[in-house]
């Protein structure tokens, strides 16, 4: 994933991978997880990066997720705006904000606010990958968090 993506495709696909394993290991009962859709609004239709959609106790919930891959911290405005569209779609979902680059404290105090999850998921570093003459590559996993809510601390 690097800037040199323009469309954040990669980013979202990582995005809705991670979110993949999280419906995988905890709600069995899945209904969907979809990455790049179109959902009409009241008023308009919208462009949603990760829609997860499940079913638990018999009923149903939907999460909104927007996944930017930005270095720059977010700005206030930008949640302003996905709460806008969160507002415009029925059902009332829930809405989850992932970026690289964190949060600007309005940003964060807003979304706090209005009941929106924001998770910082960023890049692996390669400074610790050696590639041998022979082509093959020796490298070291770091356990680093999904930076978010308490609750997905660990």
């Amino acid at each position: 994933m690097t800037n040199k993506d323009k469309t954040g495709r990669k980013y979202e696909s990582v995005t809705h991978g991670i979110f993949q394993l999280l419906v995988d290991l905890d709600s069995p009962h899945r209904i969907s997880l979809e990455h790049n859709v179109r959902l009409k609004g009241k008023t308009a239709t919208h462009q949603i990066d990760v829609y997860w959609k499940f079913e638990m106790g018999g009923v149903e919930y939907e999460t909104i997720i927007e996944a930017k891959d930005w270095s720059k911290r977010v700005q206030q405005d930008k949640l302003f705006c996905f709460k806008a569209v969160l507002d415009d779609l029925p059902g009332q979902p829930k809405g989850i904000f992932v970026t690289r680059g964190g949060y600007q404290s309005g940003a964060a105090e807003y979304a706090k606010a209005h009941g929106i999850i924001l998770y910082e998921l960023d890049v692996a570093r390669h400074d610790s990958v050696k590639i041998s003459n022979l082509g093959w590559a020796q490298y070291s996993i770091i356990k680093a968090p999904l930076r978010g809510s308490p609750r997905n601390e660990d």
